[in-house]
């Protein structure tokens, strides 16, 4: 499900000295995490453990999508991150479940160093679908999902403003 759709977001970024506008449709709440997450460079990492040293086994080269979703019948937890992988971090990833399903030993998330989540497997999952529920309020997956879908900007930028309009 898609939030915020039908508005239009303008951003004002500030790059060498230059003024950059960028108008685009509001998708997926994108445009609320966009000025979050678009001057930084996100490095993403799906640990074994739940260590800041244990084995990566994913990263943000694996992930062909990302988005938050309204789970209408799952409260109280209401917002999750919806994720596919691509055919290798699938791969991996049923490797990973068959391993450590029924241990002690979770999957973590990491983003910038700081650990999203952390989860243990009771099953090996064979699909490149994963769905991260926790405790995140809309913003706070729509961000999440932003960081770990978005590619990184090839420059610094500055986000000096930032606008949503309805769309007409």
């Amino acid at each position: 499900e898609s939030f915020m759709s039908g508005e239009e977001c303008r951003t004002i970024a500030d790059y060498q000295n230059k003024t950059i506008r960028l108008d685009f449709v509001n998708e997926f709440g994108f445009g609320e995490s966009f000025k979050e997450v678009a001057a930084k460079n996100t490095v993403v990492e799906f640990r074994k453990g739940d260590k800041p040293d244990g084995e990566v086994i994913l990263t943000k080269d694996n992930i062909q999508t990302a988005q938050c979703q309204y789970n209408e019948d799952f409260a109280p937890i209401e917002y999750s991150i919806g994720i596919i992988l691509d055919e290798k971090g699938t791969e991996k990833f049923a490797e990973l479940s068959r391993e450590l399903a029924g241990t002690d030993t979770p999957l973590s998330l990491w983003i910038n160093g700081e650990m999203i989540f952390s989860a243990n497997f009771t099953t090996e999952i064979k699909e490149g679908n994963i769905n991260i529920a926790g405790v995140f309020s809309q913003n706070e997956a729509q961000i999440i999902a932003a960081q770990l879908y978005m590619e990184d900007l090839p420059f610094p930028v500055e986000i000096t403003n930032c606008e949503f309009t309805e769309s007409k």
